[in-house]
């Protein structure tokens, strides 16, 4: 586990500012919080949350995310946003994306702001909590400085199409024949792997009237409108 760099720490105290008991609880977790991994998928990190055993928990139906904070991020025209995930009580996962940008290597500032640059949406905000309560820290004495790591479904990723387009069908019947020259040829899940690909295969298919190139997408596994479902 790794320490969680600054401006990390203060994405997750704005997504889980204001007076709520359950708020508290979380930020409490947030006090001994870690960072077991991150993955930078281009268009956006993951940051795995590690957070003690024996830290308040929330009680809940079902898994929690707060969405409704965004910034201003040097090298991004249009800005980034932020979720939050909670899973069993603990703060599992934080969502850093882009929107249509890749997501920078370092980040160094950070100017943070509810979404709509203005106050808090407070009904929104009770209604993402509704189905939790307070819990209680695990007592075990075996639990002194003991840490969990999250594990969450991920609502969506983002994976990269390999595309090949065949020059011979525009050619010859026109932009109007496109859809039938372009077909999917394979789903990777990074940047590194898809662009390694596109070149072998048009080193490997050069001369034959056939390109290859990648496209980012999101891939979303549980569906996009399965509510409660990650």
């Amino acid at each position: 586990m790794s320490e969680l760099a600054e401006w990390e720490r203060k994405v997750i105290e704005k997504l889980l500012e204001g007076d709520d008991e359950r708020l508290s609880v979380l930020r409490s977790q947030l006090a001994g919080a870690g960072a077991a991994s991150r993955e930078n998928t281009g268009a956006g990190l993951y940051v795995i949350l590690s957070t003690k055993l024996d830290a308040r928990i929330l009680r809940q139906k079902q898994p929690i995310r707060i969405d409704d904070v965004e910034a201003d991020v040097p090298g991004l025209t249009h800005g980034a946003g932020f979720v939050l995930y909670i899973e069993k009580g603990r703060l599992t996962l934080l969502e850093c994306y882009a929107y249509d940008e890749d997501w920078p290597d370092q980040v160094k500032q950070i100017n943070l702001y509810f979404r709509g640059r203005g106050q808090r949406d407070e009904i929104a905000l009770r209604e993402d909590l509704k189905d939790s309560f307070v819990g209680h820290a695990e007592s075990r004495k075996e639990s002194e400085g003991a840490t969990v790591t999250g594990t969450p479904r991920k609502e969506k990723a983002t994976v990269f199409v390999v595309l090949r387009i065949d020059d011979f069908q525009v050619n010859v019947h026109g932009p109007e024949s496109l859809k039938d020259a372009v077909s999917a040829v394979q789903v990777l899940p990074t940047l590194d792997e898809a662009m390694a690909e596109v070149e072998r295969l048009n080193e490997v298919n050069a001369g034959k009237k056939a390109r290859y190139f990648w496209l980012a997408s999101r891939y979303y596994p549980h569906g996009r409108n399965r509510k409660g479902e990650w």
